[in-house]
């Protein structure tokens, strides 16, 4: 490569006096100078080249990308909103494995579905006449679980009425001589025979014994449910009993009852004593220190379940609690104030209660039923109706319940209100000052017969106030 500068150094070598006619052309050809492009500069030209062949690429390429993403969004929001036809063969398994899973999003309707099983179940049982009958109900409507506990029940109480004296038959509409005109002649004897009234049947004791267990649907007065999971937890309620219904889905997804429970303010009525189960007698929980609080109550109230006076002010732990006094503060400080207790307040219909902290509580369909589960099975209940005809708490009670009288030491009152108390003490019925609403307060054992909470539920009551 020549040099730009070689110029300049053959003029200073040749001196200026030189003529350029009378050089030699050999000198003349070292004079020439040639002028060329830097290397780097042609390298540039070539590079300039590679990066346009490569940025027409890239346009390709981003143009290829650009039509995937389309045909691909296209696919997502049109192809897969169409249902496709399954295969034969998809379809047969997916016929068979689809009852296996259920729904686990439940709505209103589900809880009205389980309620409307339950009481079509009632109705049924109800007008059965036989044994047959009554199975046929329970194959229906029931679970395996509830079918093995009924057939258990009736083995019971079949063996029950078999060993009891045969139960006579009301006497027929005969004339009332009909047994004392007999004769001596085969003809009247037979007459005389006939009037007799028959004995009741093994059958008939036990139908009628097995219909005695639970209300009969004209008895149940409310119903209210809950969803636990995927089941139905429906809570019913008659004049002196509560019960407990779990409602379960079958593969067909039709809702069954798998338990039922109910607590009888006394035993059920039976055809005879000696079928007549047990009365459920109550019990109370644990007390070890024999304050009259049992040990959950303590628990949930934060005293100590080996001193009958926790906070030593020489009143009894459960005389403060049933005087809204907290137990474990010394100095009469409030219940309400305990951080064991807290209050609940129903601005829809008015009313506020304690009950304790650690435990839940549940509206169910509404403000209209709350449900305060403790730390068992057993819970508490509030249920709010309109009192439509405005009655006392009396005449609503003897309408309800088709009685002429109340007795006096049931009746109980508190701040707005007033209120009938049942025979066990576990229900109470009471109405606002003003007669328009109607409120049950209730204590459900669930399946057992201790009384863990008798005294919460006391207190439940004792602070519930009508704010009209």
């Amino acid at each position: 490569m020549f040099s730009l500068f070689k110029k300049k150094k053959i003029e200073e070598e040749k001196g200026p006096s030189a003529a350029e006619g009378s050089r030699p052309k050999a000198d003349l050809d070292k004079e020439i100078t040639i002028h060329v492009m830097p290397e780097h500069f042609r390298e540039a030209h070539m590079s300039a080249h590679k990066a346009k062949r490569t940025g027409v690429l890239i346009l390709a390429a981003g143009t290829l990308f650009l039509l995937a993403l389309a045909a691909g969004a296209f696919f997502y929001f049109f192809k897969t909103s169409a249902p496709e036809t399954p295969a034969p063969s998809q379809a047969n398994i997916n016929t068979e494995t689809q009852p296996e899973t259920q729904p686990v999003n439940k709505t209103a309707s589900d809880l009205e579905a389980a309620k409307t099983a339950y009481l079509n179940m009632k109705g049924e049982f109800d007008n059965a006449s036989s044994l047959a009958a009554l199975e046929a109900v329970v194959q229906k409507y029931g679970t395996q679980t509830f079918i093995t506990a009924f057939s258990n029940l009736e083995s019971q109480l079949e063996a029950s009425a078999s060993s009891s004296p045969a139960v006579p038959a009301l006497p027929s509409e005969a004339p009332a001589e009909a047994t004392s005109t007999a004769t001596s002649t085969p003809a009247s004897t037979a007459t005389s025979t006939e009037a007799l009234p028959a004995a009741i049947s093994l059958e008939d004791q036990t139908v009628a014994s097995l219909k005695k267990q639970a209300p009969g649907p004209d008895q149940i007065t409310n119903i209210q449910g809950e969803m636990s999971g995927n089941d139905v937890i429906l809570h019913a309620f008659a004049a002196d009993a509560t019960g407990t219904v779990k409602m379960v889905l079958d593969k067909t997804a039709a809702w069954k009852v798998d338990q039922e429970s109910w607590l009888f303010a006394a035993a059920p009525a039976t055809t005879t004593p000696a079928a007549q189960p047990a009365a459920i007698q109550a019990v109370p929980g644990v007390d070890s220190d024999g304050d009259g609080l049992t040990d959950a109550e303590e628990k949930a109230l934060g005293t100590d379940p080996n001193k009958k006076d926790t906070d030593g002010d020489s009143y009894s732990d459960l005389t403060e609690v049933q005087n809204l006094y907290d137990p474990t503060v010394y100095a009469n400080g409030r219940l309400a104030n305990n951080k064991n207790i807290k209050k609940y307040t129903n601005s829809t219909f008015g009313y506020s209660c304690l009950y304790p902290a650690g435990w839940s509580l549940t509206t169910v369909g509404g403000d209209d039923s709350v449900i305060i589960k403790t730390d068992s099975d057993q819970f508490f209940q509030i249920i709010a109706q309109p009192n439509a005809d405005k009655q006392s708490i009396e005449d609503w009670y003897k309408k309800q319940f088709n009685v002429t009288s109340v007795d006096p030491a049931r009746m109980v009152s508190g701040q707005g209100w007033r209120g009938i108390r049942n025979d066990t003490g576990l229900v109470i019925y009471l109405a606002d000052s003003k007669n328009d609403y109607i409120f049950t307060l209730s204590y459900s054992m669930a399946d057992t017969n201790v009384l863990e909470y008798k005294n919460l539920f006391d207190l439940l009551v004792h602070s519930f106030t009508l704010n009209q």
